[in-house]
């Protein structure tokens, strides 16, 4: 028999024996489960319906007793107008004044139909109603079924003026023969309830067991419970499980049906799955619920588990006897075979074939004796190769090295060129807006000289009044033209003095992000005032940094200098938004956002990677969004995004902690990886 043969037989037993013993089982719990809820839906239902009937029977017999007694008051006062003590009428008004004083629970009360026959047609007519009395019933179903049944007990729907819905209405009718009139004692029967006796019904439900603990109890619609072994007389409306479900209430959505929850007593520790199943009887508006613990309910189940235990004790001696046998026909060759190749792996190829049967084993040791001989060629060229792969590896790490200080050479180079291009920039147009105040200054200065010449000879001579006035007014205003020039020139140099020390040197330090925004965006602006591109900024005062200033002013600077070669590329006009605001108690949130022409999807994903840039061949280095990459998250500390749409501009979104992380080295180029040391 081949091994496939052995393994599908062995297999098959095992499954097919599992499968047997599965499925009995399987048959014998739906069985049990399906009896046990059976029988419990079963009570229930009992329960319900001896509640109905003890409700009916109680009823009919108040009803009967008050109709009947009704009927001997009527026959009372007859047969004294027999006698000649009072007429006919006065019979007939002092039984109806007695009848209409009397009522019947709530708001029931004693009714008379009377047969008549009016002008040949038989109508039925109240005589006593406390309503309607005299009033034609003779279309009403309720009327109409009293003369035909005359005694015994009736039921009927009765819709009260004001009632959003019928209401279930009982009466016991009586035939006076004399006056051929139906007496019926009538009222709603949820008015009744109290009819009921409720010790007897508490004795009857108590007799019910449910499994060991459990039981029926009734509650009204209310929530109140009329029969509970443990809440009676209490509202249990708002009770809740440890799930924080309302039980009560949804039993009253529910109305009929089962349901299943968590409970715990209180000599319990922990809750246990509960079950309930509940009818409602709309005549009482009373709810028959029968109730138990699930686990004592499933203790049928044992024989189950001891089934259970017997079937896994079969299957364990069936693994058994497979293993033994599959030990003798398959782990055995197998350790051979095992042996046999431990043999190959220590370098002996050319041994003796080392099992000889028919099965798969068979056939795999063959495979192996004839890959081992291959092996073993395969093995002496392979060292042939690897000596001479050995060689051109250190050859080529070699040349990667050289190729690596080449790279490093180049990349400090591009790194220097991008700060100095910068600042290259910040010094014309600083140079450019110094030209005007310095000018203006030179321009009085000279004319100031020239007219002290004229006021010296002036003064040779005899001098007027007015020259002098003329002369100071002259020199007051020079010195203040002066003064303003001096100081605009003052000013420009000293914000370009911090602004260039800053993107020169990394030092940290403390100071606010307005001031030093304003400060490079009056350099910038000095570059940008000859073209039609505008620069605003919205920064939040108070906004304290402990970080490195120069570094944040080149991310600064090379955004926006990005915008205006990339986003504003033939383009007439442009504006860049500079923004800042607090986030968090220790973040900011600083936006660079123009409107220029946006970045294409495709390149969204590679903007940050070093030497990417969109302008190859037009001075595009490809550096100085990969710079601001690093320099915000490695130096600064913070996380850089970008949201951009074509058309419609680009938004980049730092978000900057107020105090840096630590850093041990001090050129900034150290925080980028894929930089050297400058």
């Amino acid at each position: 028999m081949r091994l496939n043969q052995k393994i599908g037989l062995f297999s098959a037993a095992v499954v097919l024996s599992v499968a047997l013993l599965t499925a009995a089982n399987y048959i014998y719990i739906r069985k049990s489960t399906d009896d046990m809820y059976r029988e419990l839906e079963n009570s229930t239902n009992l329960a319900s319906t001896s509640v109905s009937n003890l409700l009916n029977g109680s009823i009919e017999n108040y009803l009967r007793g008050i109709a009947e007694k009704n009927v001997e008051i009527l026959r009372y006062h007859e047969q004294a107008a027999r006698r000649g003590e009072m007429t006919d009428a006065q019979a007939r008004r002092e039984a109806t004044r007695i009848m209409l004083m009397q009522t019947i629970g709530t708001t029931g009360y004693l009714v008379a139909v009377e047969d008549q026959n009016r002008n040949g047609q038989p109508r039925l007519i109240l005589a006593v109603h406390k309503h309607l009395p005299g009033g034609d019933c003779t279309a009403l179903a309720s009327c109409q079924g009293w003369m035909r049944q005359k005694n015994g007990y009736h039921e009927y729907e009765w819709l009260n003026p004001g009632d959003p819905l019928p209401r279930r209405k009982a009466a016991y009718i009586r035939y006076f023969e004399p006056y051929k009139w139906v007496i019926g004692a009538t009222t709603f029967k949820d008015e009744l309830t109290n009819l009921i006796s409720l010790e007897d019904l508490r004795k009857a439900i108590g007799d019910i067991k449910i499994n060991r603990s459990g039981y029926i109890y009734i509650i009204d619609g209310k929530g109140n419970a009329i029969v509970h072994p443990e809440l009676q007389g209490q509202n249990v409306t708002d009770i809740q499980n440890p799930d924080g479900k309302y039980l009560t209430q949804e039993i009253f959505r529910t109305k009929n049906g089962k349901l299943t929850y968590q409970w715990q007593r209180q000599n319990e520790t922990s809750p246990h799955e509960r079950y309930a199943f509940f009818r409602h009887i709309p005549d009482l508006d009373w709810y028959i619920v029968t109730t138990g613990y699930t686990q004592e309910a499933n203790e049928p189940a044992n024989n189950i588990r001891l089934m259970g235990f017997v079937s896994l004790a079969i299957i364990a001696l069936l693994a058994i006897v497979a293993v033994i046998l599959a030990r003798h026909a398959i782990v055995t060759p197998i350790r051979r075979l095992t042996k046999y190749v431990d043999r190959i792996n220590e370098g002996h190829f050319d041994i003796p074939q080392a099992i000889r049967s028919g099965d798969e084993i068979g056939t795999l040791a063959v495979s192996f004796q004839a890959m081992a001989r291959d092996l073993g060629e395969s093995i002496h060229e392979r060292e042939h190769l690897l000596r001479e792969t050995t060689e051109k590896n250190r050859l080529l790490e070699s040349f990667n090295e050289k190729l690596e200080q080449e790279v490093s050479i180049r990349t400090r180079e591009l790194v220097r060129t991008e700060k100095l291009a910068a600042l290259g920039s910040l010094v014309a147009g600083v140079a450019h807006e110094l030209n005007t105040p310095i000018g203006n200054a030179l321009l009085v200065a000279s004319t100031l000289e020239e007219e002290t010449r004229l006021f010296e000879r002036e003064l040779q001579t005899r001098i007027k009044r007015s020259t002098l006035d003329q002369y100071i007014t002259n020199t007051r205003d020079a010195a203040t033209i002066v003064t303003a020039s001096l100081h605009r020139a003052s000013e420009l140099i000293a914000s370009f003095k911090r602004v260039a020390v800053d993107q020169t040197s990394s030092q940290r330090r403390v100071f606010m992000l307005d001031d030093l925004v304003n400060e490079l965006l009056i350099t910038l602006r000095a570059t940008y005032k000859k073209t039609p591109y505008r620069i605003e900024s919205e920064i939040a005062p108070n906004l304290r940094f402990d970080s490195f200033p120069g570094p944040l002013d080149q991310i600064l600077t090379n955004l926006i200098v990005n915008a205006v070669l990339h986003g504003f590329a033939e383009r007439s006009h442009g504006l860049i938004r500079i923004t800042g605001k607090p986030e968090g108690n220790d973040t900011v949130e600083l936006r660079v956002s123009d409107n220029g022409c946006g970045i294409p999807p495709e390149a969204l994903g590679r903007v940050f990677d070093p030497f990417f840039t969109t302008r190859l061949g037009q001075g595009g280095s490809g550096l100085g969004l990969s710079i601001v990459h690093s320099l915000t998250t490695n130096l600064l500390g913070g996380s850089i995004a970008l949201e951009s749409t074509v058309g419609q501009g680009t938004t980049v979104i730092l978000k900057l902690p107020l105090a840096a992380p630590q850093h041990a080295t001090t050129p900034w180029t150290q925080d980028i990886p894929w930089l050297p040391p400058l």
